[in-house]
């Protein structure tokens, strides 16, 4: 399913319509909530976009509830008003869940909707939006307007990053384990080419800090681990990456099997170009918290 979504996204990105498994549908939409709509009675999620359900509230700084989700939907309702648009629809593979690209005369609604700031860039199936995103959340525009803590649903962390380790960092003091990864722990050491000890661990925290550098981080949490920290997609805007894929692709960490399979390919190319710790040898993070030496 990942790898199906992410294949969309990339399409989408390189100007490659998705294939569609119906025709296009084109009237006047009801709206649902700030990202589905309704034509001819079918409702459809506008692809790529993700905003609060049209009953989730969210705070202001100063603890503030204000009806976030049904502000998007007003929003999205009075940018379509009663005009006709165009949708093409697909399937996203999860059930019966229908999303669809969909157009106002020549405008994007996705588009709009993520540069208003009224959604968010939906990364499971396309960074697509993630411009328009990041222009929004410059400018402060909807959602952004505010720190927004959604009251009944994780939120996004968003902020400058200190790195603890080579997959942990820091945000407004949240500590945050990088989803689907697993680097050398702190005082681990690796072999190099040339068969000798390197601090390997410490290695691959300097290398994130200096990738990361004064960037604004954005990180959406997928979980808790054992120890109370946030474990999280994180990813910068300048340059555009995903931590975890770049750590990995890099050659910093590897890829950890048990929680998820998305950044395999990112480490089999780190192996085939010897970068990072595959230049010489190493024990798996995982054993070496075990004791293996």
């Amino acid at each position: 399913m990942r790898a199906k979504a992410t294949l969309l996204g990339l399409l989408w990105m390189l100007g490659v319509p998705p294939v569609c498994s119906a025709a296009d549908l084109t009237g006047q939409a009801t709206v649902i909530d700030g990202d589905t709509i309704e034509i001819h009675g079918k409702q459809l999620q506008i692809y790529g976009v993700k905003s609060p359900d049209v009953s989730q509230t969210c705070k202001q700084p100063d603890s503030t509830v204000w009806p976030c989700g049904k502000m998007a939907a007003e929003a999205l309702a009075e940018f379509l008003g009663d005009e006709t648009i165009n949708c093409v629809e697909h399937d996203l593979g999860e059930d019966d869940r229908r999303a669809a690209v969909c157009y106002l005369g020549d405008q994007d609604v996705g588009h709009w909707l993520a540069q208003e700031g009224w959604a968010f860039a939906d990364r499971q199936y396309s960074y697509e939006y993630t411009g328009a995103e990041m222009d929004a959340q410059v400018s402060n525009r909807g959602l952004w307007h505010y720190t927004v803590e959604a009251a009944n649903e994780a939120t996004l962390l968003i902020g400058q990053a200190t790195v603890i380790d080579g997959d942990t960092i820091e945000i407004h003091g949240e500590r945050i384990r990088l989803f689907g990864i697993d680097a050398p722990e702190s005082g681990q050491t690796c072999k190099d080419a040339d068969g000798d000890d390197y601090r390997c661990g410490q290695y691959a925290a300097l290398a994130l800090a200096d990738f990361i550098l004064w960037e604004t981080v954005t990180c959406e949490p997928r979980d808790t681990d054992r120890y109370g920290s946030i474990v999280a997609v994180c990813w910068t805007y300048m340059p555009l990456a995903d931590l975890s894929a770049w750590l990995v692709s890099e050659g910093h960490a590897m890829a950890f099997r048990r929680y998820s399979l998305d950044y395999v390919e990112d480490e089999q190319h780190a192996k085939e170009e010897n970068k990072g710790i595959w230049r010489g040898s190493l024990i798996a993070p995982w054993d070496w918290r075990k004791g293996v030496r």
